[in-house]
């Protein structure tokens, strides 16, 4: 039976972990403009999720480290590494406010009074009393779209 050579895997320490994160990132001018961009594209695709982040999240999200066990060492150093010429919490407190901006458009919508809801809701009544569905599918797709349940005798 051969032996076979196999090199044993060592596990990095988080000390060896943040150094090798440190010398990675922005070494280059072009590195630093290239992962700003990065940074930006990353940041506008996850305000479009629904819900806010937590940096755990957002640190997985945006995608910078190489393995699994970085993400710790960059959760706990968010303040020391350096990525697209920002520390790694100076791109979630960016997310964070441009999420706060975000939530102020949306409070910001204005939303119809409630004399006119009043209105509306009186001149649905009436156009529910006068539809009538020849079939039964158009029944159950008019339900779905406007949240209503008819009753047997309008159908």
């Amino acid at each position: 039976m051969t032996q076979r050579n196999l090199r044993t895997r060592r596990s990095k320490s988080q000390a060896q972990i943040l150094d090798e994160l440190l010398k990675r990132f922005d070494k280059t001018k072009k590195q630093i403009e290239i992962a700003e961009d990065s940074m930006k594209l990353s940041i506008q695709t996850i305000l479009k999720q629904p819900k806010r982040l937590i940096i755990t999240e957002f640190v997985d999200e945006i995608q910078i480290q190489d393995n699994d066990r970085e993400i710790p060492v960059i959760i706990e150093n968010a303040d020391k590494i350096q990525y697209g010429g920002r520390t790694v919490q100076d791109w979630f407190d960016d997310y964070i406010a441009k999420e706060l901006q975000k939530g102020k458009k949306r409070q910001n919508i204005r939303l119809p009074s409630e004399q006119a809801t009043q209105n509306s809701l009186h001149s649905r009544s009436k156009e529910q009393q006068q539809i009538k569905f020849p079939f039964i599918s158009k029944v159950k797709a008019y339900e779905q779209v406007h949240g209503v349940k008819l009753q047997e005798d309008k159908k």
